[in-house]
């Protein structure tokens, strides 16, 4: 659990210098909620009154009122993207350079036992990776699940008990999408451990590519670029079509689910027990909510992987900095040793210097008394 949470605490430390950017992307996010909800109240108007009255003025303002706010829900949808964008790029900004510093800061110890090519890789490729993360969950999932959650309040407004059958339907998506969710995460490390294999063999082939040739065994490093190609190859497709399932698979619930709303929702306005207007209406929310869920559950797979990177890179982190910081510790030690070693030797050599004049006092003393006795 500890490893969880150093993991997010390292993750929104990125975004420290842009947490009121971050808090106004939120801020967005609600507000289009708010834009979205009185489409599905419009729809209703016009189908249960506007039209079955002939009233075409009020058909008209139920045009307008519809097309006005889906305007404004575009215009704060854009503005949203461009405000998480940018914080979003300033904090990988941030990322980068700080692995650029624990990197020039290592020790020598840390550079002689880490595998340089495998790590040249992983700080590339996976802040790459972390960086779409970062998108997915600023732009798609943290905006879809704020208007998803205005949206179900809609859907209770215009039938509670239309609504409850939905609420009621999103613990299974979520129960899905964590129990794939922890299967993903395995074929997606595998995946990320053989691309940076295959990146470092290249980057060794094309370096080592005269000597390979002077050796004569380009037979011998084709044969082992070709078994890393292939392993990427199983590892890529499993984890690809692994995501597909999950990615399809809500989505076909989702499909199901609006089924099962025309269904009960049908034979009670066959009943009498709301209008043909009401369900048009619910069936426009539930469309809405339908395309937003969906946006966090395709969201789901970044999510995940960049998790994983986003684990790399901060191992990658606290080892050169511990690296670094001992490496600090033994020169530290090393200098005080160093230190004490010439103190131990300056008082040595002070107490042979007053031993060696007490002793030439004694000398001169005695030349002098022999002196003194031969006169």
């Amino acid at each position: 659990m500890a490893q969880k949470d150093s993991e997010l605490d390292f993750f929104f430390g990125l975004f420290k210098r842009k947490k009121k950017a971050i808090g106004l992307s939120v801020g967005l996010s609600c507000l289009q909620s708010l834009s979205l909800a009185p489409i599905a109240l419009f729809v209703n108007r016009a189908i249960g009154n506007a039209i079955p009255e002939g009233d075409m003025g009020a058909l008209i303002g139920c045009f307008a009122g519809i097309a006005l706010f889906a305007l404004a829900s575009g215009a704060i949808q854009l503005l949203n993207r461009r405000i998480s964008i940018g914080a979003i790029k300033a904090s990988i900004a941030d990322l980068r350079v700080a692995l650029v510093k624990a990197q020039l800061h290592g020790s020598r110890k840390y550079y002689t036992k880490e595998d340089l090519d495998l790590l040249h890789s992983r700080i590339v490729q996976d802040t790459f990776r972390v960086d779409s993360m970062a998108g997915a969950l600023f732009t798609q999932a943290i905006p879809g699940a704020l208007i998803s959650l205005g949206l179900i309040f809609v859907l209770l407004r215009l039938n509670l008990l239309l609504g409850i059958i939905c609420i009621c339907a999103l613990p299974v998506f979520a129960a899905g999408a964590l129990l794939i969710s922890k299967r993903l995460k395995g074929l997606i490390r595998v995946f990320h451990q053989d691309y940076s294999q295959y990146s470092k063999g290249i980057k060794f082939m094309l370096e080592s590519n005269e000597l390979i040739r002077i050796s004569t065994a380009e037979l011998i490093e084709e044969k082992e670029q070709r078994a890393t190609i292939e392993r990427l190859k199983d590892s890529h497709g499993r984890a690809l079509l692994f995501s597909s399932v999950f990615s399809i698979g809500q989505q076909q619930l989702l499909i199901v689910g609006a089924a099962l709303i025309l269904l009960v929702g049908g034979y009670f306005a066959m009943r009498g027990n709301f209008s043909v207007g009401q369900l048009v209406a619910f069936y426009a929310a539930l469309g809405m909510l339908q395309g937003y869920v969906g946006s966090v559950v395709n969201a789901v797979p970044t999510l995940v992987e960049g998790r994983e990177s986003l684990r790399v890179l901060q191992a990658i982190i606290d080892t050169a900095r511990q690296e670094a910081q001992e490496g600090q510790e033994d020169r530290t030690s090393q200098e005080n040793q160093k230190y004490q070693e010439s103190q131990e030797s300056q008082t040595s050599q002070a107490s042979q210097e007053r031993s060696h004049k007490g002793l030439d006092h004694e000398i001169a003393a005695r030349v002098r008394a022999l002196r003194d006795h031969e006169g």
